[in-house]
C-alpha cells in the first residue's frame, strides 16, 4: 500500500456547472472526513484539523461551497440549504467511491450536513460544530444569541472595519490572525448568496433538521464553545436527537469558532468518534 500523502493539496471537481474548490490530504487513505465549513468561510477555517498529525490516518477533504473561497458562484442561485446538501451530496459520491466517510459541518455547515440525509447516502457519522440545526420547538429566530448583531452574515456586503468589529467579538483569545482571514474568507463571498440563503430560509428552505437525525439514528458529535456568542450553547441539551455518549460537548474558552480557538480539544474529539465509527462500519 502506497505511504499517504501528507501535503495539502488544492483540487477542483466541477458539480452541475459549479467549479467546486477543495483542500485535500492524505489522499490514498481509505477512510475519509469531509469537512463543511459555515457561511461566508472557505475550506482555510479548517486548517488547523488539516495539519493536525493525529487526523493524518485519515483522508481529509475541506470543501469550498460555491459562491465561496475559490469555488464558482451558481448563475442558478441554487443557496437554499437544500440545494447545497444536493450540491455536496454529489461531490461527495464523486470523491468516495466505496469506501467508508464521516461528515463535519460547522455552523451552516451543519445545517448542510443534517439536509444531506434526505437523500441517499449512508455517512458512518457526522459532526456537528457551532451546531445551528433547527427542528421540533427550536427555529431560525431562538437559536440564536441576544447580544450580538448578525445582520453582516445576510447583507450583500459590508466593508472591512464593520467586519473586524463583528469577527472580534466572536473569536477568543484576541486571535487577530483568524479575524483578518475571516474577513477575507467574507469578502471572497458572491453577494448574492448571503441575500438568497436567507430568503430561501425564510421561503421555508429547510427541513425539520432533528426529525433528519433521528430517522437517521446513528449517534453525532455534538460540540459547542462555551462562550459562543452567536447561537445559544445549550439549545441542543435537552432536544431529542441521537447524541453520541448521549452528551452535548463545551469547550471552556472557546466561542462559536471553536475549532479555531481550540483546536487541540477539537480534534482529540473528532479522533475518538471517527476511531469508533470507522471500526463500526468495517465490522
Amino acid at each position: 500500500m502506497p505511504l499517504p500523502n501528507t501535503s495539502i493539496q488544492t483540487k477542483k471537481i466541477e458539480i452541475d456547472g459549479i467549479l467546486l474548490s477543495f483542500m485535500e490530504k492524505n489522499e490514498t487513505s481509505a477512510n475519509t472526513i469531509f469537512f463543511i465549513h459555515g457561511n461566508s468561510g472557505s475550506s482555510n477555517t479548517w486548517i488547523n484539523q488539516l495539519e493536525d498529525e493525529r487526523l493524518n490516518i485519515y483522508r481529509l477533504i475541506a470543501i469550498d461551497l460555491p459562491a465561496h473561497g475559490e469555488s464558482s458562484a451558481d448563475e442558478a442561485l441554487r443557496y437554499g440549504v437544500t440545494d447545497l446538501a444536493a450540491i455536496m451530496v454529489k461531490t461527495i459520491n464523486s470523491l468516495i467511491g466505496n469506501n467508508a466517510y464521516v461528515l463535519v459541518g460547522f455552523s451552516l455547515g451543519s445545517n448542510i450536513v443534517s439536509e444531506m440525509l434526505t437523500h441517499s447516502i449512508k455517512p458512518a457519522g457526522l459532526v456537528f460544530i457551532g451546531s445551528t440545526i433547527i427542528g421540533d420547538d427550536w427555529n431560525l429566530s431562538n437559536i440564536w444569541m441576544p447580544d450580538l448583531d448578525t445582520s453582516v452574515l445576510f447583507a450583500e456586503a459590508a466593508d472591512d472595519d464593520v467586519l473586524k468589529n463583528f469577527y472580534s467579538q466572536i473569536f477568543n483569545h484576541n486571535n487577530l490572525l483568524a479575524v483578518n482571514s475571516q474577513v477575507a474568507d467574507y469578502q471572497k463571498v458572491n453577494p448574492r448568496f448571503r441575500t438568497t440563503l436567507l430568503q430561501k430560509a425564510m421561503d421555508g428552505n429547510i427541513s425539520n433538521e432533528f426529525a433528519l437525525l433521528r430517522q437517521y439514528k446513528m449517534p453525532a458529535l455534538f460540540i459547542f464553545g462555551m462562550d459562543d456568542k452567536i447561537v445559544k450553547s445549550f439549545f441542543l441539551d435537552e432536544a431529542d436527537i441521537p447524541k453520541w455518549k448521549n452528551t452535548i460537548y463545551k469547550l471552556k474558552e472557546a466561542g462559536h469558532f471553536l475549532h479555531i480557538d481550540q483546536p487541540f480539544e477539537v480534534n482529540k474529539l473528532i479522533v475518538e468518534y471517527s476511531n469508533e465509527v470507522f471500526k463500526d462500519a468495517h465490522a
